[in-house]
């Protein structure tokens, strides 16, 4: 009796370690996982880790969003279903799926576009999700055709920002922005605690969107040298100094502008906006009008059009080596905001850079000897347009190409309130922008 007894307890036993042995071998999958996913720094402790973990699924649950739940599909694609499991969501949201999800046929379904139904695509994004659970990323920056498959992050130093790299995110914009003085305070305040912290994290944190296909680190966003870094120039009206030009051209036009008339798209609001430069500001421009996107068969190419542009730029700046400045200027996608401005109903403003890297790493085909010049001149101008009108500047969207920003130090590619918003809102944006333009450029900013 007594050798069964102990048969039977050994038996016993070895289950217990067994199980024991599978549940700490979950824990360090599931741990690895997130560390890969968010990119944490194996520094951290076992406390650490398991205690972000549990905080951000703690949050997923009551607000239904989470850091790792980074997308949304329309309830009218994937019905919301009432016992969908939140551990199999958190888990599911974890894994290479969502790099499917990112693709450009989950952009356009989620900006309902998706034309013929893809119904091997639904289906396994109904099999993987089984619910209207991801947290909405409304109207990502640029709109490219072609999209690069991210992997899973390459091993690497990287600096653990909330919201960097895989936290793709949109600020929740109501339809109407009201410029009051408390969010003046706001946003002032989120300023000076930038300029006497100096720190990567809060710049991260406070100015930026990351888009999931990059991420960024200390060593290019040396909040010091941006800062501290003169952009000005000696302005000189007799020669140009700044290029304003149009990659999409002939895809971007407003709410209510008219067929045909260029004078009602991003061309026009171009034009616009030269004039003010020059007959405001003594600023010489030169507006590029090409239709870089445009084809030769008469077809519209919005992913070829870097390539022409690049082509027609790099030779303006040939025949002009005056210019300093380049502004690439578009109009967004998304929802209708609007804030007013001097009296003024006004589309807000998204500066918008390049990284040229993705999820792998640096892409060596798009390289930028400009890119830290790029970012600091953008943050400049980001911070300038926030203290004069706290409402007018979107946070900078950072993604992973290049977008031609490294033809000059002094790079823009500016992101025009959406398709939704009216030609007049949009006109009304270039009044406090060349502003802006012109205090940074002329070394006259606001202390």
């Amino acid at each position: 009796m007594n050798v069964m007894d102990n048969k039977r307890n050994i038996w016993t036993s070895l289950q217990r370690i067994f199980w024991i042995g599978v549940s700490f071998l979950a824990i360090i999958i599931i741990i690895k996982c997130c560390a890969v996913t968010t990119k944490t720094d194996f520094s951290d402790t076992f406390g650490q880790v398991v205690h972000e973990m549990i905080s951000d699924f703690g949050v997923s649950i009551y607000q239904g969003q989470s850091h790792y739940l980074s997308y949304m599909v329309e309830s009218t694609v994937l019905p919301e279903i009432e016992d969908s499991n939140p551990i199999f969501k958190f888990m599911t949201s974890m894994f290479p799926i969502q790099q499917y999800t990112i693709s450009e046929k989950m952009q356009m379904v989620m900006n309902g576009e998706e034309g013929e139904e893809d119904t091997d695509f639904m289906e396994v994004m109904k099999l993987m999700t089984n619910e209207n659970f991801m947290s909405r990323n409304s109207g990502l920056g640029e709109d490219d055709s072609t999209t690069e498959s991210a992997e899973l992050f390459a091993e690497g130093e990287l600096s653990y920002v909330e919201g960097n790299p895989r936290d793709s995110y949109y600020e929740e914009d109501s339809v109407e922005v009201n410029s009051t003085a408390v969010v003046n305070n706001a946003v002032l305040n989120r300023i000076q605690t930038l300029e006497k912290g100096r720190d990567y994290t809060y710049l991260i944190k406070n100015f930026y969107i990351v888009d999931n296909l990059t991420y960024t680190t200390n060593k290019e966003f040396n909040v010091d040298k941006m800062l501290n870094k003169d952009f000005s120039i000696t302005i000189d009206s007799d020669k140009p100094q700044v290029l304003i030009y149009h990659t999409h051209a002939t895809t971007e036009a407003f709410a209510d502008s008219r067929k045909n008339k260029v004078e009602d798209t991003i061309v026009g609001i171009g034009t616009y906006l030269t004039e003010i430069l020059e007959d405001d500001y003594g600023i010489n421009v030169l507006h590029d009008t090409s239709t870089y996107d445009l084809m030769s068969d008469g077809s519209k190419d919005r992913s070829k059009a870097y390539d022409y542009s690049l082509k027609g730029v790099t030779k303006i700046l040939e025949e002009n080596p005056s210019i300093k400045v380049i502004i690439d200027l578009h109009r967004n996608s998304g929802d209708r905001v609007v804030t007013t401005i001097d009296g003024r109903d006004t589309a807000p403003i998204m500066l918008f850079n390049g990284m040229s890297r993705n999820a792998n790493g640096d892409i060596a085909y798009l390289h930028n000897d400009n890119l830290a010049n790029n970012l600091a001149f953008s943050l400049q101008v980001e911070l300038q347009g926030m203290k004069e009108y706290p409402t007018l500047m979107k946070r900078i969207y950072l993604k992973n190409y290049r977008y031609n920003l490294h033809l000059l130090p002094r790079a823009l590619l500016v992101e025009l309130g959406s398709s939704n918003n009216t030609v007049e809102e949009a006109r009304n944006a270039m009044i406090p922008f060349a502003k802006v333009l012109y205090q940074v450029l002329s070394g006259n900013t606001t202390k």
